[in-house]
């Protein structure tokens, strides 16, 4: 009976909150907002054209970051407009976009939700930026604390 009664408070404290639909930070995009196959499939052709490597190329390197085989074929599926049933498989995404030196493929899935993504160069930009804004706030906190004590 202790066990029951212990049980009973556990699952008590599992519950999970269920929000009305109209709270989701979601629903204030339109139904349909995030179908990307098309805008994928021509962000990852862009990135092959413009990485200069041949699919079969692609197809070896992607098969050997991913230790499994990854054939030209579905190199080919997943570029083929006509093939909206083949997508790019989300493990594959971050290995593609170093392979071709791209974030394009990344880029078109995230499109209109607010989010971007960057690359190495943008982020030591970023980084910089952050350590500008907090330095300009540490020496405006340096400079309140002097003038309190005199200083």
């Amino acid at each position: 009976m202790a066990t029951s009664n212990l049980r009973q408070k556990m699952d008590m404290k599992i519950e999970e909150l269920h929000l009305p639909m109209s709270n989701l930070p979601s629903q204030k995009y339109r139904a349909g907002t995030f179908q990307k196959s098309v805008a994928v499939k021509e962000a990852f052709n862009k990135a092959l054209k413009k990485s200069g490597l041949s699919r079969e190329v692609v197809a070896e390197e992607l098969s050997r970051l991913l230790n499994r085989n990854i054939s030209i074929h579905q190199i080919n599926n997943w570029a083929a407009p006509e093939k909206r049933d083949r997508h790019i498989p989300l493990d594959c995404v971050g290995a593609l976009a170093v392979i071709l030196n791209s974030i394009e493929i990344i880029q078109a899935a995230l499109d209109g939700s607010g989010y971007e993504v960057i690359g190495p160069e943008e982020k030591a930009y970023l980084e910089l930026g952050k350590l500008v804004v907090e330095e300009k706030a540490r020496r405006k906190k340096k400079r309140k604390l002097m003038e309190k004590l005199g200083i």
